[in-house]
This record gives structure tokens, C-alpha cells and sequence, in this order.
């Protein structure tokens, strides 16, 4: 029996390790939590034509003179991550819902405009465009940029 040790280990831990990624592969929802298996944060990317296309959210907010100007996501949302902006949108940055607190509302908003009064902008919204890129892979070039959806968040 103690002559097989690690050979007895191992295969115990192969199993371990096989019988989640088989779950996984089988369905993602199938998957034991918690999680042995680590996302790999890679996505299959359509091709057609030459091309290939992504999808991006930008934030643009507003100089005193009206016009808009694309702000960088990452300073613009520190300290949260900024991979974390699908999800802030979908749920409208916490400046909109039927679920939200008055105290938590008000404070969502002095966050934001604090933070375009940071940037220089004016504190009274912003602006969430989501928008899709086209790119050529044999030119290496910008084809042409879509926007998908605009909203604007008020912060008054």
C-alpha cells in the first residue's frame, strides 16, 4: 500500500481535478463552486470578412462649454476595477432602480460628480455610450465604430 503512495495520490488528485473540468465542459452553469477551474478571460472573436469586431463601453463627460470628451474609464471608476463597468452599467451605476435607498442614491451621485469635478468637467451627468469597433485584420486599421446605446446619467 505505502509503496504506491504518490501513485495513489496522483491519480487522486487527476480525478479531483478531471471530474470538475468535465462539468465545466459538459455546461458552465454545471461547474461545483467552489470553483477549481479559473476563467480564462478569453473570448471567441467572429470573424468575418477580414474583420473582426469588439464591443467597449466609454464614458464621456462635458466640459463648461457643452461639449463631450471621452474619459478613461479606469481613473474614472478607481478604485473599482474597470472590467467591472459591464456589470455598473447593466445596473445603471447605481443611479437608477426601483431597489435604490434614498442615502445610498444621494451618495452614488456625490461620487460621480466628485469625480468629474476631478477631471474638470461639469458634475451634472455624464454620458455611457456603448460602442462597437470593426477592424481589419489585413490592413490593421479602424473600419468603422458603431455606437449601440447612449444614455445619460443626471446627477442633479
Amino acid at each position: 500500500m505505502f509503496k504506491y503512495k504518490y501513485l495513489i495520490g496522483f491519480i487522486s488528485l487527476m480525478l479531483f481535478l478531471l471530474i470538475p473540468f468535465v462539468l465545466r465542459w459538459y455546461s458552465p452553469s454545471l461547474e461545483p463552486y467552489p470553483a477549481l477551474l479559473l476563467p480564462s478571460g478569453a473570448h471567441i472573436v467572429e470573424l468575418e470578412d477580414g474583420t473582426f469586431s469588439y464591443t467597449l463601453y466609454e464614458v464621456y463627460g462635458f466640459g463648461q462649454d457643452g461639449t463631450s470628451k471621452k474619459i478613461d474609464i479606469q481613473t474614472f471608476l478607481e478604485p473599482i476595477p474597470p472590467y467591472l463597468i459591464w456589470n455598473l452599467a447593466r445596473h445603471n451605476f447605481g443611479l437608477e432602480g426601483d431597489n435604490l435607498l434614498a442615502d445610498d442614491l444621494s451618495e452614488s451621485r456625490k461620487w460621480f460628480r466628485q469625480k468629474l469635478i476631478d477631471k474638470g468637467y461639469r458634475a451634472d451627468r455624464f454620458l455611457l455610450a456603448k460602442v462597437k469597433y470593426y477592424i481589419s485584420l489585413d490592413k490593421k486599421q479602424l473600419l468603422k465604430q458603431e455606437t449601440l446605446h447612449e444614455k445619460y446619467f443626471n446627477l442633479d
